[in-house]
Parts: structure tokens; C-alpha cells; sequence
């Protein structure tokens, strides 16, 4: 028995003397383990710092500048580079791109004109995400001659036809913060996106992931970095993990089902000098609420993570370094904790830069550059399996392939690439192979009394016989939504009153089951200026109507 009493208080003794061992000793970056899908992670145990700082607008340096029309998309005298972009639910469009002739960054929504802000040697890599309707928000990765490239843009127009009133540009210039004068605190930021959702107020834009430097404390180079709006007078707060640095590349996403917010980056692990992917996981409903990272390791170098996320589901697809060329691979599931890998593309050809979006349900689309095409492959069970690869540019190995020299939009149906001909241009189309329908044929009465609810019938065709949805804008500032399906070719009758005595231009367009739409249709109607007999007459024989221009 006193043997026993005396085991257990060595024993008690030696947890002891641990314990205050362990307690002088830093506790390690991560823990190094290996999920149930028997992939490598690590969970990342370093402190999470943050500070907070307002921005300044730099509005006054916005030019217009006329473009001469060109085709494809963006094509004038030297190189158009790096294009980003998106599109809104009713074909709302916006777009960014670097254009060497001005050294600036373009934003534009047309390919006839452009607006750009005097920033200083222009910047690089821009980002442009949907928030709601025509609001779209973007950022850029700024000059390192700008504040020593330590400022955080952020562009906003809520309408991308109107460039005199409705474009604007702040800034958070993080190389310099009140309380740390003389300092350089942030700079040589390398790489940068921006995510947006409108489940919050109007200020509450999303936020932007970047890799960069800091000074700030124990200090970080070319660190994981996310950034978000702290208040309605233009506050924002910035928050990073320390002991990360080394990442080189970075992408973000916003669940608008679970409100995760997931920042990615690759990561260069000096210990084994191999690239790794690191995972943040935010909540963008409450940024308070602790969130958590995991590094994530395999055999060979992975980089370039793009990442997509939809009801709880979360697909980050990157490139992969494994027997002597590039593939696509991919890590999906509901936690980071129980990530699963799959192959998204494996040929003895290299398969490089890949970007990802949501199509709809558990289908996703993957974007990606091989032997000079610009290629695209889908899943339709959240990553779990992918289909075969198909090729989007019509001309044959002509993109260029390098890293943001495509983009992908958010609802993933279109894409944006570079093409080299005389010099480098940028060219739009499709992403999924599929046409969108045709324009609507509008039938209905021309003219009509106000108060009145009158039938109109519209009919489009979809060249691949999906279902087909109509969207119809009355002209008098109210829609119909989206309303379908109908079967290709097959007919929906909308009803509409007006209250006003004026000439209506009713506009429609249609959408196959997939999202991709087409062009717009366009019929007139007009209600009396004068009531009476004269109008009722009128009213009997449309072409009178039309000739008189009622």
C-alpha cells in the first residue's frame, strides 16, 4: 500500500514539475494532426491581433476617359492586363482591369468608356465583387511607391452607367497610424481580394483579404491579412494571426446562406520549405465571435487556392505540383476540420491558376488555363467528383496563362481572360458552354388607360432547351422578378397596371435554368394624356396610337 501511495505521488509530482516546465516554454504554432479524411492540418495556435483605423476618399483624382469602341471586349493600343469583374442577377455588369498606356487602373462597365483615379504608379491586380442590384465594390493591390504600398483601396458605384455621380474611392492608408507617428507600420501588400454581402446595413460592405508586411508589433512579412468595416463613418478594423509569414496568394468568399466568411492564402512553411494552403474562417454576422485557421499540407507544393462556398459547403481549389507538372486539385466539406480532397483535373499537361464559383445547388464551376486555352470543369456534389474539362475561348492557344490574368464572376456563368494577339487584350464569354436564350418576343397592347391591368405575353427560346425565366422591367420603376420556369419556347403572360399618363418602355429579358441571360427585348406603351371619346377610338386601333406617338 506504500508503494502504491508512493508511485502516485511521484507521478502527481512529475505532472507537476511538467506543468512548470511547460509554462516557460511558448506554446508552438500548430498542432500538427490528420482528419478523418486522412489529410494533413494543422491548427494554427498563434495570437490574433487586430487594429482599427478611418479611411480618406481620393475622389478628387477620378478622370474620365473616352475609350473608341473595339472587339472583343477590351481591346485597344497596348496591353490590357489583369481583369476582374461581376454581374448582378438582372445582367448589371462591372468591370476592372490595368491598362499599360495609363499605368492606372480602368473601371468600367462598357467597352466604349472608362473611368480611372490618378493613383500613383497606378497599382495592380484589381478585385470587383457584386454586392446587391448595380452596387458593386472592388479593391486593388496598390503601388509600392503608394504610402510604400501600405494602402487599402476600396471603389463603390451603385451605378455603373452614371460615372459622373456615382463612382467613388477611399482608402485606409495602414503604413501610417495616428498613434505610431514616423512609423512605417504596413506595407508591401503583394496580393488582395474583396468579398461582399448585403445581409447587413448599407456600410457593412463584407471584406477584403491581402498578403502583406507589417512592423506593427512583433511584426510579419508577407502575412495573412483580413480587413472589414467597423463603422458607419468609416472606421475599419484589421485582423491577422502572427507566426504566419510567407503567403504569397490570397482569395475570399462569403456564405450568403451561413454568413462564413473564409479567407485563403498559400503558404511557404520555412521548416520544409513546401507550399501549403492556410484556411481562416470568420464569421461575417458577428466578427467578434471567435473564429479559427488551419494550415493544410500534403506530399507536394499547392498554390494558388481559390475558394467557394454555398449553405454550409466549402470548395477550396488550388494548384498542384505533383510528378513534374501542374494539376487542380480540391479540398471540400462542411468543416475545416473534416476537409476532404479530390482531383478536379490530372493530365501529363499542366493545368494552371484556377478560380472557383457557385452555380447553383451543389454545382460548381472551376476555371483554369492549359496549353493556351481557357478551360472550365463542373461538379454537381459540392467537390466530391468533377466532369470532364471543357475548353471556353473560341480561339485556339492564345491565353495567356498567369496568375488574376483570368476571372471568374461570383455566380460563376462568365468569364474574363487575356488573349495575346498584337498585344494583350481581354476577352468575355460563357464560362459553363451554355447559351442563354434569346431575346423575348413581347406581345400585348400598345396603349391603354392608367389604372388599369392589362396582359402581356413573353416567349423566348433557349438554345439547349433548358427552362427558360423572364424578367420583366415595366418602365415605371417596378419589375417582375424573375418568374418561371417555362419550357424552351413556352409562354408567360404577365399582367401590369400603371398609374401614371405617360409613354412606358417595357424591357425583357430571359435566363435559362443555369443563370446565363440574354439579351433584352424592348416594347412600348403608352397611357392617355387626355381621357375620352378621342382616346377610346384610339385605343381600338393600336397602329393609330403608334402613328400619332400616343
Amino acid at each position: 500500500m506504500k508503494k502504491i501511495k508512493k508511485h502516485i505521488f511521484l507521478a502527481i509530482t512529475f505532472v507537476i514539475v511538467g506543468l512548470l516546465i511547460a509554462s516557460t516554454v511558448s506554446i508552438p504554432a500548430f498542432r500538427i494532426d490528420k482528419n478523418e479524411n486522412n489529410l494533413n492540418i494543422k491548427l494554427v495556435q498563434n495570437e490574433l491581433r487586430t487594429e482599427t483605423l478611418k479611411c480618406r476618399s481620393f475622389n478628387d483624382r477620378l478622370t474620365v476617359v473616352p475609350q473608341t469602341t473595339a472587339i472583343p471586349e477590351f481591346q485597344y493600343e497596348g496591353d490590357q492586363l489583369s481583369p476582374a469583374f461581376d454581374i448582378g442577377e438582372t445582367g448589371a455588369f462591372m468591370a476592372a482591369y490595368r491598362d499599360s498606356e495609363v499605368d492606372n487602373i480602368y473601371w468600367t462597365y462598357t467597352n466604349e468608356n472608362a473611368v480611372y483615379y490618378s493613383i500613383e504608379e497606378g497599382g495592380d491586380y484589381p478585385s470587383v465583387k457584386l454586392w446587391d442590384g448595380t452596387r458593386f465594390f472592388g479593391t486593388f493591390v496598390p503601388s509600392p511607391y503608394d504610402s510604400y504600398g501600405g494602402v487599402v483601396y476600396l471603389f463603390e458605384t451603385t451605378d455603373p452607367t452614371d460615372w459622373d455621380n456615382q463612382y467613388s474611392l477611399v482608402g485606409w492608408d495602414w503604413s501610417d497610424l495616428p498613434d505610431y507617428p514616423g512609423e512605417l507600420l504596413w506595407h508591401d501588400i503583394i496580393d488582395i481580394e474583396i468579398a461582399c454581402d448585403n445581409s447587413k446595413e448599407n456600410w457593412e460592405w463584407g471584406y477584403i483579404s491581402f498578403v502583406g508586411d507589417t512592423n506593427y508589433g512583433d511584426g510579419v512579412t508577407e502575412g495573412p491579412f483580413i480587413t472589414y468595416p467597423t463603422s458607419e463613418d468609416g472606421y475599419a478594423t484589421i485582423s491577422w494571426y502572427i507566426g504566419l509569414d510567407g503567403c504569397a496568394h490570397t482569395d475570399n468568399v462569403i456564405d450568403h446562406v451561413s454568413y462564413k466568411a473564409y479567407a485563403v492564402y498559400d503558404f511557404l512553411d520555412p521548416e520544409d520549405d513546401t507550399w501549403k494552403i492556410v484556411i481562416r474562417l470568420d464569421y461575417y454576422d458577428n466578427w467578434d465571435r471567435d473564429g479559427t485557421a488551419y494550415v493544410y499540407t500534403e506530399d507536394t507544393d499547392m498554390q494558388y487556392p481559390a475558394v467557394a462556398a454555398n449553405d454550409g459547403d466549402l470548395l477550396v481549389v488550388m494548384e498542384s505540383d505533383d510528378g513534374g507538372d501542374k494539376d487542380i486539385i480540391c479540398f471540400y466539406g462542411t468543416k475545416l476540420e473534416t476537409l476532404a480532397d479530390s482531383v478536379v483535373v490530372h493530365t501529363s499537361d499542366d493545368e494552371r491558376y484556377p478560380d472557383i464559383s457557385h452555380l447553383t445547388g451543389d454545382t460548381y464551376l472551376c476555371t483554369f488555363t492549359k496549353n493556351g486555352n481557357m478551360c472550365a470543369v463542373i461538379t454537381e456534389d459540392a467537390g466530391q467528383t468533377w466532369g470532364e474539362p471543357f475548353q471556353i475561348n473560341d480561339n485556339d492557344n492564345v491565353v495567356i496563362s498567369g496568375y488574376k490574368y483570368s476571372d471568374l464572376s461570383s455566380n460563376g456563368l462568365q468569364a474574363m481572360w487575356q488573349e495575346q494577339g498584337y498585344d494583350s487584350d481581354i476577352w468575355y464569354g460563357s464560362a459553363t458552354g451554355s447559351e442563354p436564350p434569346q431575346a423575348p418576343s413581347i406581345s400585348g397592347p400598345s396603349s391603354g388607360k392608367p389604372n388599369k391591368e392589362y396582359d402581356f405575353t413573353f416567349t423566348a427560346t433557349d438554345p439547349e432547351s433548358e427552362q427558360v425565366y423572364y424578367y420583366v422591367d415595366w418602365g415605371d420603376g417596378t419589375n417582375s422578378g424573375w418568374d418561371g420556369p417555362y419550357s424552351s419556347g413556352g409562354s408567360a403572360m404577365l399582367s401590369h397596371t400603371w398609374t401614371e399618363k405617360e409613354k412606358f418602355t417595357i424591357t425583357a429579358k430571359a435566363k435559362d435554368a443555369i443563370g446565363n441571360i440574354g439579351p433584352e427585348s424592348i416594347f412600348s406603351f403608352s397611357t392617355p394624356r387626355n381621357k375620352g371619346i378621342f382616346y377610346d377610338f384610339i385605343a381600338r386601333f393600336p397602329i393609330l396610337s403608334y402613328l400619332l406617338g400616343l
